[in-house]
Protein backbone atom coordinates (compact mmCIF):
# COMPACT_ATOMS: atom_id res chain seq x y z
CA UNK A 1 0.00 0.00 0.00
CA UNK A 2 1.24 3.41 -0.94
CA UNK A 3 1.69 6.03 1.60
CA UNK A 4 1.22 9.85 0.50
CA UNK A 5 5.06 10.03 1.66
CA UNK A 6 6.44 7.46 -0.29
CA UNK A 7 4.40 8.61 -3.34
CA UNK A 8 6.20 12.35 -2.37
CA UNK A 9 9.18 10.74 -2.05
CA UNK A 10 8.65 8.85 -5.70
CA UNK A 11 7.83 11.96 -7.47
CA UNK A 12 10.91 13.89 -6.37
CA UNK A 13 12.77 10.78 -7.62
CA UNK A 14 11.33 11.65 -11.00
CA UNK A 15 11.70 15.13 -11.45
CA UNK A 16 15.07 14.80 -10.33
CA UNK A 17 15.40 12.48 -13.54
CA UNK A 18 13.63 14.22 -15.59
CA UNK A 19 15.74 17.08 -14.97
CA UNK A 20 19.13 15.44 -15.41
CA UNK A 21 17.48 14.35 -18.76
CA UNK A 22 16.38 17.78 -19.79
CA UNK A 23 19.96 19.39 -18.92
CA UNK A 24 21.49 16.70 -20.52
CA UNK A 25 19.44 17.74 -23.64
CA UNK A 26 20.25 21.48 -23.25
CA UNK A 27 24.39 20.47 -23.06
CA UNK A 28 24.15 18.29 -26.12
CA UNK A 29 22.35 21.11 -28.35
CA UNK A 30 24.37 23.82 -26.98
CA UNK A 31 27.59 21.65 -28.08
CA UNK A 32 25.83 20.83 -31.36
CA UNK A 33 25.40 24.98 -31.93
CA UNK A 34 28.86 25.91 -30.83
CA UNK A 35 30.24 23.13 -33.21
CA UNK A 36 28.13 24.99 -35.99
CA UNK A 37 29.53 28.04 -35.17
CA UNK A 38 33.39 26.98 -35.16
CA UNK A 39 32.44 25.63 -38.24
CA UNK A 40 30.77 28.97 -40.02
CA UNK A 41 33.31 30.93 -37.98
CA UNK A 42 36.44 28.99 -40.01
CA UNK A 43 34.24 28.90 -43.39
CA UNK A 44 34.44 32.49 -43.20
CA UNK A 45 38.00 33.08 -41.87
CA UNK A 46 40.41 30.58 -44.01
CA UNK A 47 43.69 28.97 -42.55
CA UNK A 48 45.96 31.08 -43.75
CA UNK A 49 45.13 33.96 -42.13
CA UNK A 50 47.29 34.13 -39.21
CA UNK A 51 46.08 34.03 -34.79
CA UNK A 52 48.03 37.78 -34.78
CA UNK A 53 45.80 38.98 -37.52
CA UNK A 54 42.36 37.11 -36.60
CA UNK A 55 39.78 39.83 -34.74
CA UNK A 56 39.15 37.36 -31.32
CA UNK A 57 35.70 36.83 -30.69
CA UNK A 58 34.65 36.07 -26.76
CA UNK A 59 33.27 33.07 -25.70
CA UNK A 60 29.92 32.84 -24.23
CA UNK A 61 31.78 31.46 -21.01
CA UNK A 62 34.12 34.55 -21.36
CA UNK A 63 31.27 37.21 -21.43
CA UNK A 64 29.48 35.09 -18.24
CA UNK A 65 32.87 35.32 -16.07
CA UNK A 66 33.10 38.70 -17.07
CA UNK A 67 29.83 39.38 -15.96
CA UNK A 68 30.06 37.53 -12.57
CA UNK A 69 33.55 39.46 -11.89
CA UNK A 70 31.38 42.38 -12.63
CA UNK A 71 28.47 41.44 -9.77
CA UNK A 72 31.52 40.33 -7.15
CA UNK A 73 32.73 43.81 -7.85
CA UNK A 74 28.95 45.83 -7.21
CA UNK A 75 28.97 43.42 -4.39
CA UNK A 76 32.16 44.23 -2.68
CA UNK A 77 31.51 47.77 -3.09
CA UNK A 78 28.07 47.46 -1.49
CA UNK A 79 29.69 45.47 1.38
CA UNK A 80 32.65 48.10 1.98
CA UNK A 81 30.78 51.54 2.68
CA UNK A 82 34.31 53.57 2.43
CA UNK A 83 35.12 52.60 -1.11
CA UNK A 84 31.35 53.29 -2.59
CA UNK A 85 31.16 56.79 -0.17
CA UNK A 86 34.07 57.76 -2.07
CA UNK A 87 32.14 56.93 -4.95
CA UNK A 88 28.82 58.22 -4.70
CA UNK A 89 28.31 61.07 -1.77
CA UNK A 90 25.88 60.80 0.32
CA UNK A 91 22.34 62.85 0.29
CA UNK A 92 21.78 65.83 2.22
CA UNK A 93 18.98 65.62 4.41
CA UNK A 94 15.78 67.49 3.87
CA UNK A 95 15.45 70.46 5.90
CA UNK A 96 11.65 71.02 6.92
CA UNK A 97 10.80 67.51 6.77
CA UNK A 98 9.15 65.45 9.71
CA UNK A 99 12.42 63.15 10.36
CA UNK A 100 14.41 66.31 9.84
CA UNK A 101 12.41 67.77 12.74
CA UNK A 102 12.43 64.19 14.10
CA UNK A 103 16.69 63.94 13.61
CA UNK A 104 16.98 68.00 15.22
CA UNK A 105 15.23 66.89 18.30
CA UNK A 106 16.75 63.50 19.30
CA UNK A 107 19.87 65.24 18.85
CA UNK A 108 19.15 68.09 21.81
CA UNK A 109 17.64 65.00 23.71
CA UNK A 110 20.87 63.22 23.41
CA UNK A 111 22.67 66.52 23.86
CA UNK A 112 20.85 66.79 27.28
CA UNK A 113 20.87 63.33 28.14
CA UNK A 114 24.24 62.34 30.13
CA UNK A 115 24.38 59.02 29.51
CA UNK A 116 22.42 56.40 27.39
CA UNK A 117 18.47 56.46 26.81
CA UNK A 118 16.33 53.51 25.37
CA UNK A 119 14.90 53.76 22.38
CA UNK A 120 11.70 53.79 23.21
CA UNK A 121 11.81 56.78 25.59
CA UNK A 122 13.53 58.75 23.06
CA UNK A 123 10.68 58.00 20.87
CA UNK A 124 8.36 59.13 23.45
CA UNK A 125 9.80 62.29 24.04
CA UNK A 126 10.82 62.80 20.21
CA UNK A 127 6.76 62.20 19.71
CA UNK A 128 6.09 64.36 22.97
CA UNK A 129 8.44 67.23 21.82
CA UNK A 130 7.36 67.60 18.07
CA UNK A 131 3.42 66.27 18.02
CA UNK A 132 4.39 64.02 15.39
CA UNK A 133 4.46 60.18 15.28
CA UNK A 134 7.52 57.93 14.56
CA UNK A 135 6.29 54.73 12.96
CA UNK A 136 9.21 53.28 13.16
CA UNK A 137 11.98 53.55 15.52
CA UNK A 138 14.46 51.74 14.26
CA UNK A 139 14.35 52.74 10.55
CA UNK A 140 14.45 56.65 11.56
CA UNK A 141 17.38 55.70 13.95
CA UNK A 142 19.22 54.32 11.46
CA UNK A 143 18.22 56.99 9.29
CA UNK A 144 20.08 59.39 12.15
CA UNK A 145 22.75 57.36 12.58
CA UNK A 146 23.97 57.46 9.19
CA UNK A 147 23.54 61.44 8.87
CA UNK A 148 24.96 61.82 12.49
CA UNK A 149 28.30 59.71 13.13
CA UNK A 150 28.43 61.21 16.74
CA UNK A 151 25.04 59.36 17.65
CA UNK A 152 26.43 55.42 18.56
CA UNK A 153 24.14 52.84 19.77
CA UNK A 154 26.08 51.09 22.48
CA UNK A 155 23.84 48.17 22.96
CA UNK A 156 20.04 47.13 21.82
CA UNK A 157 17.76 49.94 21.62
CA UNK A 158 20.24 52.00 23.56
CA UNK A 159 21.88 55.20 21.82
CA UNK A 160 24.49 57.88 23.45
CA UNK A 161 25.86 60.95 22.15
CA UNK A 162 29.59 60.31 21.65
CA UNK A 163 31.37 63.09 20.13
CA UNK A 164 29.47 65.67 21.54
CA UNK A 165 30.56 64.79 25.21
CA UNK A 166 34.44 63.91 24.12
CA UNK A 167 34.56 67.58 22.81
CA UNK A 168 33.18 69.09 26.32
CA UNK A 169 35.53 67.08 27.81
CA UNK A 170 38.18 68.53 25.93
CA UNK A 171 37.06 71.89 25.57
CA UNK A 172 37.35 72.34 29.66
CA UNK A 173 39.94 74.72 31.22
CA UNK A 174 42.56 73.20 32.07
CA UNK A 175 44.46 75.10 35.37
Amino acid sequence: MFTEREALRLRLEQLNDAEINLLRQLREERNEIYSKLRELDNQNNPVEVTDANMIHKKSLLELANETAKSFEKNKQEKANPSIVSSLNPRRKPRLGTKSHKHREVALKILRDRKGEIRGSELQKEIEKETGMSIRNMTTFMQGLLKYHPEVEKTYRGRYVLRKEKDNAINESPSE
